[in-house]
């Protein structure tokens, strides 16, 4: 990321490569874009340099997700409630974030919400798979963790 020196009416514009990586598999490749980075979003780049891309169909356009990629680094407050309608909080799981965002986009879902309900009607045919990922990241030991 290098500075443009020009800010618009959200925040200042900065001329980026990012590094795609493909949730399906295909190589990584990068693309050169020129971003206004929203004032209120600008904090989560001193936290992360990974964004939530959304994508048209034809992989011609990347659009940054600046509220998912504030759940991706933390900086806001993020849980899953499971079908039984236990809270579990996902704060600071990029790993477990990551791969929920991921299985959601596989379904041709969206979350607009920070919280993931597995109990709405529409989650619910997948609230066993969603269970999987968590679960199978509780049983990883996070390395950030004491």
């Amino acid at each position: 990321m290098t500075s443009t020196y020009t800010f618009q009416g959200h925040g200042p514009v900065l001329d980026t490569v990012l590094r795609i990586h493909p949730a399906d598999g295909t190589p990584p490749f990068d693309a050169a874009r020129r971003l206004t980075v929203p004032m209120d979003y600008l904090a989560v780049l001193h936290r992360t340099r990974e964004v939530v891309l959304r994508a048209d169909p034809t992989g011609r356009s990347y659009v940054v997700d600046w509220a998912r990629t504030n759940l991706l680094a933390g900086t806001t407050a993020a849980a899953v409630i499971t079908p039984d309608g236990r809270e579990l909080p996902v704060t600071g799981r990029p790993d477990l974030i990551w791969a929920l965002m991921n299985l959601l986009a596989a379904h041709g879902l969206s979350n607009p919400t920070p919280v993931l309900d597995l109990r709405k009607q529409r989650l619910s045919p997948l609230a066993g798979a969603f269970m999987d990922v968590v679960r199978g990241m509780e049983a990883e030991p996070d390395p950030a963790r004491p």
